[in-house]
């Protein structure tokens, strides 16, 4: 007898070690198979955020003044992602990602109008003597941009509302980035002796509200995570 009682305070030991997820029938959900996103707030809008699956919550709180952008172990293959602002959703649609990848997801859009975009990082066909980055705009109100990127070398990027860059890879050093609007010419935003580092991918971010009343000013967020 104190020999089943042994193995049943055992199993139940091991039973609880590992956290898991229950369906709404009480029935234990534990996805296996993963992958990892970077989810980026570009929402001016909106403030905490939450992301979920149907099996369990990947951020409590997804922030737009956030500052930890590392990848999030989320279930790959179908999945649905549904985001909520305290209990209300604003967004659920069925993503599809690939086992073991990278992926950038930005939330962004106006007011409680969500919108996602997830884009493969490609972090294990770039070049780790390099540095890699990507260009978005997520910013609903600006006018089409050029994105100057300028040290050794120059690289210009047109982007209209929603349009991104491919992932360019460059030298490692310092570079200026400026955002112009492209029809007129006028500088909207600048980062002075960005640091761009060996091994590394980064994203810009164009977010905020181009016009001058609002209060949610227009900014390139810089986000970076390292090559593994």
């Amino acid at each position: 007898m104190k020999i089943i009682i042994l193995i049943l305070t055992m199993v139940l030991i091991v039973g609880c070690a590992c956290p898991t997820d229950l369906d709404d029938d009480g029935k234990v959900v534990k996805p296996t198979v993963y992958c990892n996103v970077n989810f980026i707030a570009a929402t001016p809008d909106n403030r905490n955020l939450s992301i979920k699956t149907e099996f369990r919550t990947i951020l409590e709180e997804l922030d737009y003044n956030n500052t930890d952008y590392s990848y999030q172990e989320t279930e790959a293959k179908k999945t649905t992602l549904k985001i909520f602002e305290d209990e209300s959703l604003l967004y659920q649609n069925l993503m599809s990602l690939d086992e073991k990848h990278y992926y950038s997801c930005f939330v962004y859009g106006i007011n409680s109008w969500i919108k996602v975009l997830v884009l493969n990082d490609r972090l294990d066909e770039l070049n780790k003597q390099m540095s890699s980055f990507r260009v978005i705009n997520l910013s609903a109100d600006s006018p089409e941009l050029l994105v100057r990127i300028s040290g050794d070398t120059q690289r210009n990027y047109l982007l209209a509302y929603e349009e991104h860059s491919e992932i360019t890879e460059i030298r490692p050093r310092a570079y200026d980035l400026k955002i112009l609007d492209a029809d007129k010419n006028t500088m909207l935003d600048s980062l002075n002796n960005i640091e761009l580092k060996e091994g590394y991918f980064y994203n810009f971010v164009i977010r905020g509200y181009s016009t001058l009343f609002h209060h949610i000013r227009f900014e390139c967020l810089v986000t970076e995570n390292k090559i593994n």
